[in-house]
């Protein structure tokens, strides 16, 4: 299996086409285990999947903050949802073909490492530092060093002052909400 060549595959069941009944099973326990003892979450979205949805929202509530690579083919003709799209915790990647996942995968390895990187030493990145490790290649110490201690503050702030919403904010759309609380 392709994914094995990066790690340990927990969900390799899914593909096969003879799955077997897992009905004695508790797949929510066991799969929010494996994604608890998981460095990313590698998911596949272009058929709507309220199960898929569950598995992102918990990566992206999880404490040890980990990469999520959500990728749908581009050749489907049902629309993406805009709550994964839009989520400034998720990398989505479209592929025409099943040999150009292969390659999103293999070419961002990297960027998946400089991410599990800056997560475990930082535990939080805001919308602007995920940005610029995307965009360079490379984690800028000085940005999130001078960010994190300025974004724990913002947060405090929006917390004391109710703004719902506010863990995942950017430190810009922090600063506005706070601006416009009369902070």
């Amino acid at each position: 299996m392709f994914l094995e060549e990066f790690g340990n595959v927990w969900t390799k069941h899914v593909g096969e086409l003879k799955s077997k009944s897992e009905k004695s099973v508790n797949v929510y326990a066991r799969d929010i285990t494996w994604l608890d003892n998981s460095d990313v979450l590698v998911a596949e979205i272009t058929v709507p999947s309220i199960g898929v949805g569950m598995e992102i929202e918990h990566a992206i509530r999880m404490e040890r903050k980990i990469p999520i690579l959500c990728l749908f083919d581009m050749n489907s003709m049902k629309p993406l949802t805009r709550m994964v799209i839009d989520c400034p915790y998720v990398t989505t990647f479209g592929y025409p073909d099943i040999e150009s996942a292969k390659t999103v995968i293999s070419k961002n390895k990297a960027l998946v490492e400089l991410l599990s990187e800056a997560l475990m030493k930082y535990e939080t990145l805001t919308k602007e530092q995920i940005d610029f490790i995307v965009e360079n290649k490379s984690i800028d110490l000085t940005l999130l060093n001078s960010n994190g201690d300025d974004l724990k503050s913002l947060r405090q702030k929006a917390k004391e002052k109710g703004i719902k919403g506010y863990t995942k904010m950017s430190k810009s759309e922090l600063e506005e909400s706070l601006k416009s609380e009369g902070e």
